[in-house]
């Protein structure tokens, strides 16, 4: 048997032609469907005592259903074969795999994951954290009006970069204290891509043991026009003076004041304090 699990606010709910399609495909292959709505599991344990280990679970939908599941659910606790289809609007974790397959296995992708600390509160995540600009401009999207597609978080940022004031971070790595005055944002990554494509941290791999920070600060505005979109093709790194590396496997991250931060693009409310372990 097949499981499919579905997250309706995927895409706006604008997917039940594809989980149609996925569903017919799987039946002519020879195996029963059964379709769940990720939204509606309460007792992780009992539903996951509903099926035998022979069975698998297909994903539909993208980073955000991922994170939720994960968050929900213990994945060593998960006997079964735990699978993907795309289906959502960043698509960052299925991006990273490069797999050309229809249905991608990625259950290996989800047993040794990072997490982050807020407000007391414990949640691991697929891609990366981000706190500052993006969370920002993540909000701005929550908040409106606009469609979680490319040219909605194109707009967002647009709005975000010319509104978004840069303030002072703290940064705690292992043996360093790293203060900066004019932060705009901290991105602290376990894959390569966030934002729907972009290339923001071109040396992070899933399999390594450390993650990589970037930093975007002391720039003026208008150059940060001109940067934002060559993090699509992971050429900010040619910006050295305002953009810096760092690999590290903890970090304690400090604001000035309150702002907005994203964990897969999912914004959380505002904090001044996030703690994050690999």
């Amino acid at each position: 048997m097949t499981i499919i699990l579905y997250n309706p606010k995927s895409r706006l709910g604008n997917n039940k032609k594809l989980l149609s399609k996925i569903e017919n495909m799987i039946r002519k292959q020879g195996h029963a469907v059964v379709l769940k709505n990720v939204l509606t599991i309460g007792d992780a344990d009992g539903f996951l005592e509903q099926f035998k280990p022979t069975d698998r679970f297909v994903i539909v939908g993208g980073d955000g259903t991922l994170h939720q599941l994960v968050n929900s659910i213990n994945i060593h606790q998960v006997s079964q074969d735990v699978a993907m289809v795309q289906a959502g609007t960043g698509n960052d974790f299925l991006r990273s795999i490069k797999s050309k397959d229809k249905i991608i296995s990625v259950k290996q992708s989800l047993l040794d994951l990072p997490h982050v600390v807020f407000h007391e509160k414990k949640q691991y995540f697929i891609n990366g954290v981000g706190i500052g600009l993006d969370g920002y401009v993540g909000h701005i999207v929550d908040e409106s009006r606009l469609k979680k597609s490319k040219l909605g978080f194109f707009k967002a940022t647009l709005k975000g970069l010319s509104s978004y004031q840069p303030m002072a971070m703290t940064l705690q790595m292992q043996d360093q204290t790293i203060e900066i005055k004019k932060t705009w944002f901290v991105a602290v990554m376990h894959s390569v891509y966030f934002g729907g494509g972009m290339k923001i941290a071109p040396n992070a791999s899933r399999s390594s043991k450390t993650l990589e920070v970037v930093v975007v600060k002391d720039c003026p505005k208008w150059l940060l026009f001109i940067i934002f979109p060559t993090i699509y093709l992971g050429w900010h790194k040619l910006f050295k003076s305002y953009v810096q590396f760092y690999q590290t496997n903890e970090i304690n991250i400090v604001t000035s004041k309150k702002t907005y931060a994203q964990f897969d693009g999912e914004v959380t409310s505002l904090m001044n304090h996030i703690h994050i372990k690999r």
